[in-house]
């Protein structure tokens, strides 16, 4: 295996034993590694770059997150249980969406997790440093209100949220 400034990653990753040189002198690879991991990952492409200085261990970088493709929900689940996902509707969704639009998302405050919705919400968790996965989990929850004074209901488990579950009637 040759190592040229950049992997295409399908399947597993090697990784060497071993420090980190400049892209241009490779002496520092054995030809035979003798010190190998294998660690199996998704199918994406990566890159690593020598850290700061060279002297560092290797940065891992990884390519931008592209938009979901979501397929239409013909029909809607109700649910107040976390995670909140997509094709759901419920109260939880819709004090979610009120507080996405108050942030200055465009989307409506309809109580359905549809597309416009997943987006603002992956575009929040982005902004946010959260997974990027596009459904109401609890670190997300908590990051919408992080008083949790913004919902109905009372913290019932002692849990420290508010969630649609809680709210009562």
């Amino acid at each position: 295996m040759r190592f040229f400034g950049s992997v295409v990653v399908v399947g597993v990753v090697t990784v060497l034993a071993g420090g980190c040189s400049s892209k241009s002198d490779l002496s520092f690879l054995p030809e035979r590694p003798s010190t190998t991991t294998e660690i199996p990952v998704a199918v994406a492409p990566t890159t690593t770059e020598c850290g700061p200085g060279c002297g560092e261990a290797p940065v891992p970088t990884v390519p931008e997150t592209t938009p979901a493709v979501l397929p239409y929900c013909g029909e809607y689940a109700y649910n107040d249980f976390l995670p909140l996902r997509y094709c759901q509707e419920g109260r939880g969704i819709r004090y979610a969406q009120e507080i996405l639009v108050g942030l200055g998302y465009d989307i409506e405050a309809d109580s359905y997790l549809g597309k416009a919705s997943v987006a603002a919400i992956r575009d929040f968790q982005s902004v946010n440093g959260l997974a990027i996965t596009g459904m109401i989990d609890r670190q997300t929850w908590r990051a919408l209100d992080p008083t949790q004074s913004r919902f109905p209901g009372t913290d019932l488990n002692g849990d420290g949220l508010v969630t649609p579950d809680e709210f009562g009637d």
